[in-house]
């Protein structure tokens, strides 16, 4: 069985697999690299295995030539990882997810398809109200919301959590909000920079009660622009199952870029 083991960022870097990599696809396996993320798991060929933090999902590359004792390989490291209580979730293509479905299918609690967009041409879209930087949120309407996004992904968010996040959101650069006309905070948005060519857009969520306003739409209109002026390409990765999200994102330009899967373990 092929050795996959920790190594560090310096050492990824120089290996030749990563110009493999489809940088689309894994915009935030990418990111992860760039920021020295602690765990670091790869057969220096054909495999690569990054997460953030104990608690967040591990996302995983494969090669298209990786061979089957190389994918059990995968599998007995995550199977450590699983005993050692650090994986709660992970995000690969199909082809390797598969199998993961097959050796965890007693503890899978959520599996969800992705889709990777990229903004080929701007379809620009206004609504009423205007786009406001994070930092004029309230951190507890900000925690709200993040609490509220995180509830839809089944996850419940301590309030000490919640706390955090929401001030978080309130003091970064990255963090955007579309505010109505009444002066209410009806969608949240983040942007991250990865590389050169990406920015990563996440965390986009509308409250409930002002749904079918297009605020959302509005708002990643005005970042996408700015993005695009910039010489950025906007990207987002979306739920697949849920359709009104991926029609708002097709009709502001965005294309299908890639596919990935996410499962959620007990």
């Amino acid at each position: 069985m092929p050795e996959i083991r920790l190594r560090t960022r310096e050492q990824i870097e120089a290996l030749s697999l990563i110009p493999r990599c489809d940088e689309l696809a894994f915009v935030r396996l990418f990111r992860m690299l760039q920021q020295g993320m602690p765990l670091i798991l790869s057969d220096e060929n054909s495999c690569l295995l990054v997460q953030s933090d104990p608690l967040a999902p591990t996302w995983i590359w494969t090669a298209n030539d990786c061979s089957d004792e190389t994918l059990a390989g995968i599998l007995f490291s995550l199977s450590a990882l699983r005993k050692q209580g650090r994986l709660p979730a992970l995000v690969a293509k199909n082809r390797f997810m598969r199998l993961a479905a097959l050796a965890f299918e007693s503890e899978i609690v959520k599996k969800q398809h992705l889709t990777v967009y990229r903004m080929a041409h701007l379809q620009p879209f206004s609504a009423a109200g205007e786009r406001i930087p994070g930092r004029e949120v309230l951190p507890e309407t900000a925690g709200e919301l993040i609490a509220a996004l995180a509830a839809v992904d089944g996850e419940t968010l301590t309030p000490a959590l919640q706390r955090d996040m929401g001030a978080a959101f309130s003091r970064s650069h990255e963090t955007f909000a579309w505010r109505t006309e009444a002066g209410e905070i009806a969608s949240i948005a983040k942007v991250a920079e990865v590389g050169t060519t990406y920015s990563d857009i996440h965390t986009v969520y509308t409250r409930e009660c002002l749904r079918n306003h297009g605020y959302a739409k509005a708002l990643l209109s005005s970042i996408c622009m700015d993005l695009l002026a910039s010489g950025r390409t906007p990207m987002l990765y979306a739920d697949r199952d849920y359709a009104p999200s991926n029609a708002t994102y097709r009709e502001l330009g965005f294309t299908e870029g890639a596919r990935l899967t996410a499962l959620r373990l007990k």
